[in-house]
């Protein structure tokens, strides 16, 4: 804030608020008094963040204006990198002029590219996301957009990539780290979630997970947060190939001294599973909400909480498991087609 003061206070000289009619080809809100000038569009353009709260109505400040500016915790804008100088220059200019608060923080991002070209109806390689959708589902395309595409850089996009994030990341990592831990508790446990044993490694990097999510989201490192989930997913995979429940399952089951420390064993394993599968889903809920969704639901939780914190181990205890279809099934024929807007 005090480096856009700097600059608006030190550096900015007046700008012109309208445009000849010519200039503006006949487009905008005609000044008052004056047929031949229109008035400036990133001046009635800017104004829209608070005029549709209801400054400068009649009836005077209103409580949308004042919960979401004057009195708000922040203001932040999220705006395209092409038209950064109007909101880091010309608005913070208009405002001070005005005496209103300023924003706190704008979040300047990229564009997303075609073989490094910025995506655009004129240029002929738009891509209609209506039928990615259809074809790999409205998660999947968010997954792409926020993690493989930094939050403040430009990013290319391809249905191959796509494919491969979904074969990759979704479907091999994620999608079979659920299945695996469905699987073993229904096999070896009737379906039931065991209790907990003490805290491991697992559990405790998924404790932390709501924190480092936080931190990311809080710098707008969209694509950290979603990293730092993985990173558990990938660390909950080590787990299950580490530990080998199935071992633990058959020396249990074939009884002899080691069979009641195998049995401790197994559940806390599988315990600890399931508490990071819960604490994944937590924290995708913002991300990929329909998936976190179906994770809570298969392990036996309703809905994700409102916002992700860690939860009482013991809390998991006793839960029932649904298994179902596969979270990311192999993809259809047709979404193997030439990169093009449809599959």
């Amino acid at each position: 804030r005090n480096e856009v003061l700097s600059l608006v206070e030190g550096g900015l000289e007046d700008f012109s608020v309208s445009r000849s009619q010519s200039r503006a080809r006949g487009w905008g809100i005609p000044v008052p008094d004056d047929p031949d000038q229109v008035v400036y569009v990133w001046l009635d353009a800017l104004g829209n963040y608070i005029t549709a709260l209801g400054y400068g109505g009649s009836g005077g400040e209103t409580a949308l204006l004042q919960r979401f500016w004057h009195g708000a915790e922040r203001r932040l804008h999220v705006i395209g990198k092409g038209i950064t100088r109007f909101h880091a220059v010309y608005w913070p200019a208009i405002l001070l002029s005005a005496g209103l608060p300023l924003p706190d923080r704008i979040l300047v991002h990229g564009y997303v590219t075609i073989d490094g070209a910025k995506i655009g109806k004129s240029r002929g390689n738009a891509v209609d996301p209506r039928p990615l959708t259809e074809t790999y589902g409205s998660d999947v395309l968010r997954y792409y957009l926020l993690r493989h595409i930094r939050s403040t850089e430009d990013g290319d996009f391809s249905q191959e990539r796509l494919r491969l994030a979904y074969r990759s990341d979704l479907a091999d990592k994620l999608g079979n780290l659920v299945q695996r831990c469905l699987g073993m508790v229904t096999r070896y446990c009737d379906g039931v979630v065991p209790g907990a044993g003490e805290p491991g490694p697992l559990r405790i990097a998924a404790d932390s997970l709501p924190g480092r999510v936080d931190r990311h989201v809080e710098a707008f490192a969209l694509h950290e947060a979603l990293a730092a989930i993985w990173d558990l997913v990938q660390q909950a995979n080590r787990h299950v190939t580490q530990t080998a429940p199935w071992e633990l399952a058959k020396a249990r089951d074939d009884g002899g001294e080691k069979a009641a420390a195998a049995a401790a064993a197994l559940d806390a394993c599988l315990h600890d599973l399931f508490y990071t599968l819960r604490a994944i889903a937590q924290g995708l809920a913002p991300f990929l909400p329909a998936t976190a969704g179906r994770i809570l639901r298969h392990i036996g939780v309703e809905a994700p909480t409102a916002k992700s914190e860690p939860t009482a181990a013991d809390s998991l205890c006793g839960l029932v498991v649904r298994p179902g279809a596969p979270l990311f099934p192999p993809l259809p024929s047709t979404a193997y087609k030439a990169d093009e807007g449809r599959p």
